[in-house]
């Protein structure tokens, strides 16, 4: 029954996030990792359940290295838009649509590591399917965190420049550096659970 379980549990998680994604509400993550997880609380415990786990790694490394590249694409529009010095209106609609495209970006991102992570599960030796999913829902869960506070701060650098108001540039600025460190400890997370 190993098999069934680990499936249901890895949709399970992947809906709820993709819930998020959908709304652009992250306030529900606490609500995504309130389940029973203390199977996952420690990264040593997984480790002894799962004797590959590169390919996970991989796959979360590359989520948060999408998230980040979209980020990337955000912070671009709105450089280009303190650079260039257009009008409040165009530049409110075009962060209004930067918004969303980065929005269905990362939810693609997510969806598509799930399936990625999925196949892989379903690849390993039966034993290791569950403590491969667990491990798999610690990164997901475990990153989301971040992307909260990195997409607040993201939804704060939007309201500013629909706002258009006066040291509107310094505060944008502001709201980069804390996306800037959600990734970076984000990052530091991730390379903590080797």
């Amino acid at each position: 029954m190993a098999g069934p379980d680990w499936r249901s549990k890895l949709h399970s998680v992947a809906a709820k996030h993709s819930a998020c994604y959908k709304s652009g509400d992250f306030s529900r993550v606490d609500d995504i990792d309130a389940g029973d997880r203390s199977s996952r609380s420690s990264r040593s415990a997984l480790s002894a359940t799962v004797e590959d786990d590169e390919k996970l790694r991989e796959i979360g490394s590359e989520m948060i290295s999408g998230h980040e590249s979209v980020t990337g694409d955000v912070k671009d529009l709105a450089d280009d838009l303190r650079d260039n010095r257009v009008d409040s209106s165009t530049a409110a609609e075009r962060m209004q649509k930067k918004r969303k495209e980065a929005l269905e970006a990362v939810g693609r991102i997510v969806h598509d590591g799930f399936d990625k992570a999925a196949r892989h599960i379903e690849s390993l030796p039966e034993d290791q399917q569950s403590g491969a999913a667990d491990l798999y829902l610690l990164i997901s869960d475990g990153f989301m965190k971040f992307w909260e506070m990195a997409w607040g701060a993201i939804l704060e650098i939007v309201k500013a420049v629909v706002g258009w108001d006066a040291g509107l540039w310094e505060e944008v600025e502001d709201f980069w550096e804390r996306v800037r460190n959600a990734f970076e400890a984000a990052w530091a997370w991730f390379r903590s659970l080797s």
